[in-house]
């Protein structure tokens, strides 16, 4: 069954989209994971 390109384009806007989404959430999910040990390196624990 081939799907004619009206139905394929809306399907590829959303595969992109999906995709950036994906992207700033990896972003996100590393700058998340280095806070804490910047913070770490600035605020060291009292001894």
């Amino acid at each position: 069954m081939s799907e004619s390109n009206e139905e394929i384009r809306p399907r590829e806007g959303l595969l992109r989209l999906d995709a950036h989404i994906r992207f700033e959430l990896e972003l996100t999910s590393q700058r998340m994971n280095c806070l804490p040990i910047a913070e770490s390196l600035i605020y060291p624990p009292p001894f």
